[in-house]
């Protein structure tokens, strides 16, 4: 996986100790919204990417409860919800916002252009976050996570190895994801191994219960290779799709990570 920062002028880290200090008896508000992972699994002990930002926080010097008020998000799978979940967010004014995915941040940045934002996201650039990694400018900072066009291709050869001939395989994602540039490589990938790809559309609100219909219909459909989102109500649910790929005896690409 090839993951990149892209950075702008203003980001929430202090380089010296004369500005910690003084933001240490500053309370900073900081929030956090993810598309599907409960808000209570947003922290040290919970989900471990959270656990990982918290940790360096706080070696930062930034305690939640004594210098720091972090309000969690979830859309709780309703990628309906983010334009409205983006609002609520901004209208508390927060100092700084972490969000997961390509789709939220696009959908906070339509409604602030001031409040940092330091999000992880696939390519930022073919999201049209940012224009240029080198000189994004802007309110936005962050990690990418980028899924690239040779892991997709990838996805598509291990099905096949694993399987055989490929008659009918789906990519499971919602119809927004279907259109991103991974998928347009994964759909190229196929067509060049003469494999038959469609999407399998995934509805508001993804969790457990749509994840269990998706399969279902699959397997009434004789599905016989999946492809699974790189979004990340996969890595939310990763567990339960390892569970149903085994359940439903259906060769699974999934991914370890999330866009």
């Amino acid at each position: 996986m090839k993951r990149r920062d892209f950075l702008f002028a203003v980001a929430f880290v202090v380089p010296t100790s004369h500005a910690m200090a003084e933001q240490r008896s500053t309370l900073k508000r900081v929030a956090m919204v993810h598309p599907a992972t409960k808000p209570g699994d947003m922290r040290i002990g919970g989900d471990p990417n959270y656990a990982i930002v918290f940790e360096e926080m706080q070696r930062l010097g930034y305690v939640e409860g004594v210098n720091m008020i972090v309000d969690r998000y979830s859309a709780e799978g309703q990628f309906d919800r983010y334009g409205e979940l983006a609002r609520d967010i901004v209208a508390t004014r927060p100092d700084v916002i972490f969000p997961i995915t390509s789709p939220l941040t696009l959908a906070l940045l339509s409604e602030t252009r001031t409040i940092p934002i330091v999000a992880w996201t696939s390519d930022p650039i073919a999201a049209g976050i940012v224009s240029n990694l080198a000189r994004p400018g802007g309110n936005v900072t962050g990690l990418s996570s980028e899924a690239s066009s040779e892991m997709a291709a990838k996805s598509i050869q291990l099905l096949s190895e694993a399987v055989g001939k490929l008659s009918n395989t789906r990519v499971l994602a919602t119809p927004l994801s279907w259109q991103f540039p991974i998928y347009q490589s994964a759909r190229e990938a196929a067509e060049k191994m003469n494999i038959p790809l469609r999407l399998q559309p995934l509805q508001s609100p993804i969790n457990e219960t749509e994840y269990r219909r998706a399969f279902e219909t699959m397997q009434r459909e004789q599905v016989d290779g999946v492809m699974v989102s790189f979004g990340a109500e996969s890595y939310t649910y990763r567990a339960l799709l390892g569970r149903l790929a085994q359940q439903y005896r259906l060769p699974s690409a999934i991914p370890r990570h999330a866009d």
